[in-house]
């Protein structure tokens, strides 16, 4: 079934999907100095993938924090003196869900420097 899914989509559709995702949650948290983008801003680079910082939060802590108080799921990145979580966006998702982790995120991210 998934992958009768996948078939169905096409990959330059997928492709384009999972690149806007990226876009739109990169827009959402540029501005917003709590933030750190790790990532490349390319598709080339990056595809659906965006590593983020919580400015001097250790990344453990944060994931935790996503997943006690939201149910989020976000691997750490600690090797090579890499802080920050991977969040990686599937065709599947939505702008909603994207807000919501946005949220959860800020949310966190105020939980922690308080």
């Amino acid at each position: 079934m998934a992958v009768d899914f996948q078939d169905l989509l096409g990959p330059g559709n997928r492709r384009t999907r999972i690149s806007w995702l990226k876009r739109y949650f990169r827009r959402a948290i540029a501005e917003d100095p709590a933030f750190a983008i790790k990532t490349p801003a390319g598709d080339d680079l990056s595809c659906g993938i965006t590593t983020v910082e919580i400015v001097g939060a250790d990344v453990r802590q944060v994931a935790r924090g996503l997943f006690d108080a939201h149910r989020i799921d976000c691997r750490p990145m600690t090797s090579h003196t890499l802080n920050g979580l991977r969040i990686s966006l599937s065709v599947f998702n939505t702008e909603d869900q994207v807000d919501l982790l946005v949220a959860a995120l800020r949310e966190v991210a105020e939980t922690i420097s308080a």
